[in-house]
């Protein structure tokens, strides 16, 4: 039985990813529009309508902000890159050949992502270079479980080196 505690939480749990999910789509936008160096923390948190120190209490530092925004656009990318990766569920090379060309159409109309590459002093540009790590862990992650699965005569420790080779190539490639 749910009790009204339960609910009440469940309803602040619901509030606060509403509002991450829309501070970091204002993010995104005044990211792609402005380069992140133009993005304050203030004003981000007033395009919202939360104060700063919610901004601050949900995210910490405008890095760590950074960071979140590009693991959300980290999330979109591989969402469709998986969605590509099923759709072809009888041919491992056809699926793989399909999510690396959805991956590279979707970062090349990427505004945020265009906008990071054109600046080379971007603040978030080492989050998709030397900083790179969760991002390819989690796109590693989602890709090798589907290849142990799509390819079960490929030992895991195989998998795992051209999951992540792939992965790295691709976003080089970006």
């Amino acid at each position: 039985m749910t009790t009204a505690a339960q609910i009440r939480a469940d309803a602040r749990d619901d509030a606060r990813r509403r509002v991450q999910d829309e501070v970091l789509a204002a993010a995104a936008a005044q990211a792609a529009e402005l380069g992140w160096s133009a993005v304050r923390m203030g004003a981000l948190a007033d395009q919202v309508g939360i104060s700063r120190q919610t901004l601050h209490a949900t995210f910490g530092t405008k890095e760590s902000l950074g960071r979140a925004v590009v693991m959300r656009e980290t999330e979109r990318v591989l969402a469709a890159a998986m969605a590509a990766l099923h759709s072809r569920p009888d041919d491992p090379v056809a699926a793989v050949a399909a999510a690396v060309s959805e991956t590279l159409h979707g970062l090349a109309d990427n505004a945020l992502l265009q906008a990071v590459l054109a600046d080379p002093a971007d603040p978030l540009l080492p989050h998709l270079t030397s900083r790179s790590r969760p991002l390819i862990e989690r796109a590693g992650g989602a890709v090798g479980q589907w290849a142990v699965v799509h390819c079960p005569a490929t030992p895991p420790a195989q998998v795992m080196d051209v999951t992540d080779s792939l992965i790295r190539l691709t976003l080089s490639h970006a």
